[in-house]
């Protein structure tokens, strides 16, 4: 595997992410607004990611995947 391979990919997963945001969210506030039950509901969206980790020091070559986990609407001061 590359680098470059990796970049590849990694852009392609963004871009591919990023269209669907820009798709999907003004339809998903739009369906929200429409509906009188859900009336001061604010829509978060959330973001989640994993990777393959190697932990070698004290376990003996193991392999994790840590989960991350976001809301998307937090602002970058925060």
């Amino acid at each position: 595997m590359s680098g470059d391979w990796a970049w590849n990919q990694a852009v392609h997963h963004s871009l591919h992410s990023l269209h669907l945001q820009v798709t999907y969210w003004p339809t998903s506030q739009d369906d929200i607004a429409k509906d009188k039950e859900a009336h001061g509901a604010v829509f978060v969206p959330i973001i989640l990611g994993s990777n393959k980790t190697t932990v070698s020091v004290a376990t003996g070559q193991n392999d994790y995947w840590p989960v991350y986990l976001s809301i998307g609407n937090v602002h970058n001061n925060v």
